[in-house]
């Protein structure tokens, strides 16, 4: 069996919503398999079928050529994350949330602009925690691609995240894009803030 067929066979088995994460990752080319191993988990005792081994492959991903959503409109628009509050962002609390607000960093777009000079600054008051925190307001706040008008019916952010882009209408290159830069905004946003934030706020 070769590369291409085992890897037939994997995808057939694959749980959907894995299927579908992969998809998405093969539209935005943020990843390419650069090589795949398969071999042979467990073979059944008795009369044998190629249907019936369980297969494992092994995938070996390099960096794309894509920029994931970006690379689907060819122009961005800003990004409506900056606006959140700070308690937005996943791991910052109550707490840190008011140190960060005492300090001048009210918004993820103002913590996420703030300079390497004035975080060191802060470090020795607020702790080295402030620097994680910076760097996922830096992450959630990149330009978003100008999403085509048809990105209204998605819903919110929240929503396209748990979505299978499959069934996202309209174009879908966009639509698969716009689940991967979703996912991303979800590791670094708290679900209830995104929410708040309609998936295509400047369509072109």
């Amino acid at each position: 069996m070769g590369p291409q067929e085992a890897a037939a066979l994997v995808a057939r088995e694959a749980d959907a919503g894995v299927a579908a994460a992969l998809n998405a990752f093969d539209a935005s080319r943020a990843l390419v398999p650069e090589q795949i191993t398969a071999r042979v988990s467990s073979v059944p005792e008795g009369e044998m079928s190629l249907e019936s081994v369980v297969w494992q492959a092994e995938v070996t991903l390099v960096a794309g050529t894509g920029g994931g959503a970006a690379a689907v409109a060819g122009e961005s628009v800003e990004s409506p994350i900056g606006a959140l509050p700070v308690a937005a962002i996943r791991g910052a609390g109550p707490a840190w949330s008011e140190r960060l607000s005492a300090s001048g960093w009210p918004t993820v777009g103002s913590l996420a602009a703030a300079t390497s000079s004035e975080l060191r600054q802060a470090v020795g008051g607020l702790g080295a925690y402030l620097i994680t925190l910076a760097g996922l307001a830096r992450l959630a706040v990149q330009p978003w691609p100008a999403l085509p008008s048809e990105a209204r019916a998605w819903g919110s952010v929240l929503d396209v995240a748990s979505a299978d882009p499959a069934t996202l209408p309209g174009d879908k290159v966009a639509a698969h894009a716009a689940w991967a830069l979703a996912v991303e905004l979800l590791a670094t946003i708290d679900g209830d803030a995104l929410t708040t934030i309609a998936m295509a706020p400047n369509e072109r």
